[in-house]
């Protein structure tokens, strides 16, 4: 037996249906920056119509951004710190169409210079 959801899809093809991940971060020093890259799988309408989610999105990244740059530099100077507007992406399978039921993939970048002039106190 197959129970089907509102929008008329089963069940099992919902469980079936997504981006190869859900979410990936990857940090990495390129010369004398840190790269962070935050990938987010959505729905589409989600990242279009519902500004809450992606405002709890932007500042969950730049609240990873301030991480990052304590872990690698050892401060944060929020006026040295670049972050860059998310880029939306659609979802394409094997054949290079694009399947709605997917969804779209947000990505959000930052650059945190690791020579951040800060002040050490002795």
């Amino acid at each position: 037996m197959t129970y089907k959801c509102e929008q008329g899809v089963s069940y099992e093809d919902l469980q079936n249906v997504g981006a190869p991940y859900e979410e990936l971060s990857t940090v990495k020093i390129v010369g004398k920056n840190v790269l962070l890259l935050h990938t987010i799988t959505a729905s589409e309408d989600t990242v279009k119509y519902d500004s809450n989610w992606r405002m709890k999105t932007f500042d969950s990244f730049r609240k990873k951004v301030t991480s990052v740059a304590e872990d690698y530099t050892g401060g944060v100077d929020q006026e040295e710190i670049l972050i860059n507007d998310p880029i939306i992406m659609d979802i394409l399978d094997q054949d290079g169409k694009r399947d709605p039921m997917s969804g779209v993939l947000v990505s959000f970048s930052a650059i945190v210079p690791t020579n951040i002039n800060r002040k050490e106190y002795h």
